[in-house]
Order: structure tokens, then C-alpha cells, then sequence
């Protein structure tokens, strides 16, 4: 059930990572275009540039954690004896899970505490930007926990 319901959220993210990612490449394109080709720069492209950058960055991040994509060091792991290492694995995503815990929790508090504070430009409330951190690091807890997809059917989407 927990596998079935990590499959489809990834699936769905990987989704939405690939629009946010199609959406970045026309605005960033427009922008060029409209700055130096008509001398004209669009206002709202920098900053929808940068809040589709921060979700890009943390669905990505849950994509990548379930197929160890994520840069560690593992050097004292792989100079352990087999059953120390993988008693240092367990402690490592133990500790993993606890920082993506707390990084959630404070995420939501953030992000109820900028609920009046509005973006200079687009005008939208700062708590869609800032969400990504919660829901990213909540989807990357869930991720942790799955096992890794086989070699066939892995792909890095961003």
C-alpha cells in the first residue's frame, strides 16, 4: 500500500517537475528575447523565475533521494566491516529522517507565518514559494523510506 501510494507521488512529481521545468525554459527564453532583441524586459519574469528555481529544486530533491542520486560521503561505510555498515546506513537515514522532520515542521510554521507578507512584483502571497520547502521535504521523508527503483527503469529528471 505505502509502495503503491510512494509510486504514484513520485510519478506525479516527476510530472509536475517536468512542467515547472518547460514553464522555466519559455519564461527564461521570453526574457532574453524581450531584454535584448525588443529592449523591453518583462518585470515579473526574475522573480516567477526564481520561485519555479526553489520548486524545481525541492521535487527534484525527492525524486533523487529514492534513487540515491544525493551526494555522501561514504567512505568510513565502505571501510566498515558488513555488518557495521549497515548499521551506519540505518543510523545515516535515521538521521536524515529526523532533519527532513524537522525541516517540515518548521516549514509549515514558516509558511503560516508569511501569509500576510506579499512578493514585491507578482503580488501573490509568499507562502506559495515558501511551501516548497514543507512539501518537498515531506515528499523526501517519503521517499527515504522506499527502496531504491531497479537500474531499468531509473532516470534522473532534472
Amino acid at each position: 500500500m505505502f509502495q503503491r501510494v510512494s509510486d504514484v507521488l513520485r510519478r506525479g512529481t516527476e510530472l509536475v517537475v517536468m512542467v515547472l521545468m518547460a514553464i522555466l525554459v519559455v519564461i527564461v527564453v521570453a526574457s532574453v528575447f524581450f531584454r535584448y532583441i525588443l529592449i523591453s524586459p518583462l518585470t515579473w519574469s526574475e522573480e516567477v523565475g526564481r520561485y519555479l528555481m526553489i520548486w524545481l529544486g525541492f521535487l527534484a530533491a525527492s525524486i533523487a533521494i529514492r534513487d540515491g542520486l544525493h551526494v555522501g560521503v561514504d567512505f568510513v561505510v565502505q571501510w566498515s566491516p558488513p555488518g557495521i555498515a549497515v548499521w551506519l546506513r540505518r543510523l545515516g537515514r535515521a538521521a536524515l529522517a529526523v532533519f527532513l522532520l524537522i525541516v517540515t515542521s518548521y516549514g509549515f510554521i514558516l509558511v503560516a507565518n508569511l501569509w500576510d507578507q506579499w512578493s514585491p512584483v507578482l503580488t501573490i502571497r509568499m507562502t506559495w514559494p515558501y511551501l516548497a520547502i514543507p512539501v518537498g521535504s515531506l515528499l523526501m521523508l517519503v521517499q527515504l523510506f522506499m527502496p531504491a527503483r531497479s537500474n531499468s527503469d531509473a532516470h534522473v529528471v532534472a
